[in-house]
């Protein structure tokens, strides 16, 4: 699987600080203290710079089988995690132990696992499906990445700087591949879709211009209506540049008054739309194509897959 895109990054990115706020939750939750988790960043770390830290960490590796075979891992430095501990077990965090006993690194692991249990499911919410982490191993030694790193070039790296206020300021790892990333954020998915379908479309249409066709002469007037210059009435050029209210629609739903009154925040809304039934585009409230939803930079965009036949949409422009 291909290496996550630098737009690939950013979705990837904006998506963990949506679940910031529950990630610390869960944290805080564990160690007994308030956690505070600043905006996270995203990079494409190399393979061999990864493991060439030979420090001690504490890092527990963690998956969802129900979204990928991949595992990933969660990290913290040896010196936070002797905090940890301390905060974990009840204590202050003020005089954290010298070393990492056995009973300590047990309390760690609960720690870990409670707190990946609620970064699972903030990430099963925004997914709006229930997410349960496998935990395999809570330990304190030289990171070592589980079996599927063996076959990427390059580690998700993500950095969450976290402050336990007045105890600790640290900088928690997490290290994903990208396919894993990509289940964890499907927008990134579908990104990559409209890009290679954009590109797949400059294509098609270089072949078909009359450079690469064999053609000569001028390339015909583009035909902003799909049809023919004689099927066009007589004058229409004259309104080609008036700017008209375009917009799309998912869905409708027919609701009594007393309905909408009771409406509030978290209500449903059924519309009267299948799901994956593609969405209307409409020009100044009147149909003229279909099509699906796609996510083009961050923003929402629209990939048609019908068009209205060009008398028709004349027609309906046309009527008030």
């Amino acid at each position: 699987m291909a290496d996550l895109t630098q737009e690939g990054l950013g979705i990837f990115e904006e998506t963990l600080d949506s679940l910031r706020d529950g990630f610390a939750l869960a944290l805080s939750e564990n160690i007994n203290q308030m956690a505070v988790f600043d905006r996270p960043t995203v990079s494409l770390c190399p393979m061999d710079t990864v493991l060439s830290d030979t420090g001690t960490v504490l890092q527990t590796t963690f998956g969802f089988s129900s979204l990928s075979s991949d595992q990933s891992v969660l990290v913290f430095s040896q010196q936070e995690s002797l905090i940890l501990a301390d905060l974990a077990g009840g204590g202050t965090g003020m005089t954290p132990p010298v070393l990492l006993l056995d009973e300590h690194l047990n309390t760690l692991a609960n720690a870990m696992q409670g707190t990946l249990v609620g970064f699972g499911a903030a990430i099963g919410n925004s997914l709006n499906v229930t997410l349960v982490p496998e935990v395999t191993s809570t330990t304190l030694e030289m990171l070592t990445l589980p079996p599927c790193f063996a076959s990427v070039t390059h580690a998700v790296m993500v950095e969450y700087p976290v402050q336990v206020p007045d105890i600790m300021d640290s900088m928690l790892r997490l290290y994903f591949t990208s396919e894993m990333a990509r289940s964890l954020a499907p927008a990134i998915t579908s990104a990559e879709n409209a890009a290679k379908a954009a590109a797949q479309a400059g294509e098609d249409t270089r072949s078909m211009s009359p450079s690469h066709s064999g053609g000569s002469g001028s390339a015909p007037a583009f035909d902003p209506f799909g049809a023919s210059a004689e099927n066009l009435p007589r004058g229409i050029d004259i309104i080609l540049d008036i700017p008209l209210q375009v917009s799309v629609e998912l869905g409708r739903k027919e609701m009594l008054i007393k309905d909408v009154l009771e409406l509030t925040t978290g209500s449903i809304v059924e519309l009267e739309r299948v799901a994956g039934e593609p969405v209307d585009l409409l020009v100044n409230g009147r149909l003229v194509a279909r099509g699906e939803v796609v996510v083009i930079d961050d923003n929402f965009g629209l990939r048609l897959t019908e068009i209205v036949s060009p008398e028709e949409r004349l027609n309906s422009l046309a009527r008030k």
